[in-house]
C-alpha cells in the first residue's frame, strides 16, 4: 500500500488556531488505479457526502457511502475514497481534538460525540479506526459546513470565533443523530463483542477483570480474551485503561473537577498511577493536559500516529 502522509496542522491556520478546517469538493471524482496512494493525515478526518455514491476503502476494507454519510478516520489510517469516475458532492472536515478541546457539549449528548470521536492517536483500536452514521437532515449539515468553509476562506474579523461556534452547532446535530441511530465502526458488528465493549464502559470506574467480563457475556475467559482480541486488536484490560485514559482527558478538560476525583471516578485508585499512565499517553501531566500545555512542553514523548 502506497500511502500519503498529509501534516495539515501545518497547512490549515484555523486548525492551528482553533483545531477544524474545512474542505469543499462540488464535484469531487477519483477512481481505483494500480498506482493509486491512499491518504492518511495527522488529525481527525471526517467526510461528509452531501450528493452521490462513493466506495471508502480502508486497508483491505470496502464499505459503500451514499448521500447523507458521514465517515470519521481516526489519527494517521490510511484511506481512499473512490467514485467510481463519477463526480460526488462532499465535504471533508478535519479536527484536532488532542490539542484543541472541542467545545462543550450538554451532558446528554457528550457520551454518542465521544464514541465518534476519538481524542488522541493511541487510542485507535480495530473498532475505532474508521466510525460511520448516516444523517437524516443533509441539507441542514451541508449548509452549516458551506458557512462554515466561508468563514474559512473568506476570515472576515471574528472569523475563528464564528468557526468554534459553528463548530458546536455541527457536533450538536450529529450528537443527536448519534443518540437515535448509534455509530457503524469498520467490521461487521459482533453483538457479544460490543456487549464487551458496552460492559467495560459502564464499569470503567470499577475494580474489574477478565473473569467479571467473561460472565457478564457469557463466554468462558479463554474464548472472550481470544475474540476480544480479534475484534479491537486490544486485550479486555488494555481496553478498558483507553477508555479509563479517554474519560479522564475529557474530563479534566470539560470541567474544574479536582484531579483526584478525575482519577478516582476513572478507575484509578493511586493517584501516581493515574499521573503516570496519563503522562505516558499524552506527553504531559493531567495538570498540564488541563491547562492545554502542548506535549513537548513537559516531556515531548507523547504517542504519535501511525
Amino acid at each position: 500500500m502506497q500511502v500519503n502522509r498529509h501534516r495539515l496542522r501545518e497547512r490549515w491556520p484555523t486548525l492551528r488556531a482553533r483545531g477544524v478546517a474545512v474542505q469543499w469538493f462540488p464535484a469531487f471524482c477519483a477512481t481505483q488505479r494500480p498506482d493509486r496512494h491512499f491518504n492518511a493525515h495527522d488529525v481527525l478526518y471526517a467526510s461528509f457526502l452531501v450528493e452521490g455514491c462513493c466506495r471508502h476503502d480502508i486497508g483491505d476494507q470496502q464499505f459503500d457511502e451514499h448521500a447523507g454519510s458521514l465517515a470519521v478516520v481516526h489519527y494517521g489510517v490510511p484511506h481512499f475514497i473512490d467514485t467510481g469516475g463519477a463526480p460526488v458532492s462532499l465535504f471533508n472536515i478535519y479536527l484536532d481534538p488532542e490539542r484543541h478541546p472541542m467545545p462543550s457539549m450538554p451532558a446528554a449528548l457528550r457520551g454518542p460525540l465521544h464514541a465518534l470521536l476519538p481524542i488522541h492517536p493511541g487510542l485507535a483500536n480495530r473498532r475505532n479506526r474508521l466510525l460511520r452514521c448516516q444523517l437524516d437532515d443533509r441539507k441542514t449539515i451541508s449548509d452549516l459546513l458551506q458557512r462554515m468553509w466561508d468563514e474559512q476562506e473568506t476570515a472576515q474579523p471574528g472569523h475563528l470565533d464564528m468557526l468554534t461556534a459553528q463548530l458546536g452547532e455541527l457536533l450538536i446535530h450529529i450528537s443527536r443523530q448519534l443518540a437515535r441511530t448509534g455509530v457503524r465502526g469498520p467490521t461487521e458488528a459482533d453483538p457479544e463483542m460490543e456487549h464487551a465493549c458496552a460492559w467495560l464502559a459502564e464499569h470503567l470506574s470499577e475494580e474489574v477483570g477478565v473473569l467479571a467480563l467473561a460472565q457478564a457475556v457469557g463466554l468462558s475467559r479463554f474464548h472472550l480474551s481470544r475474540r476480544f482480541l480479534a475484534y479491537t486488536d486490544r486485550t479486555p484490560m488494555a481496553y478498558l485503561m483507553d477508555l479509563r485514559l479517554q474519560e479522564a482527558a475529557l474530563r479534566l478538560r470539560g470541567g474544574n473537577e479536582p484531579v483526584l476525583g478525575v482519577a478516582m471516578a476513572c478507575g484509578f485508585k493511586d493517584l501516581g498511577h493515574f499521573g503516570r499512565r496519563f503522562k505516558a499517553m499524552f506527553g504531559r501531566s493531567p495538570a498540564r493536559y488541563r491547562d492545554g500545555a502542548p506535549a513537548d512542553q513537559e516531556s515531548g514523548t507523547g504517542s504519535q500516529a501511525g
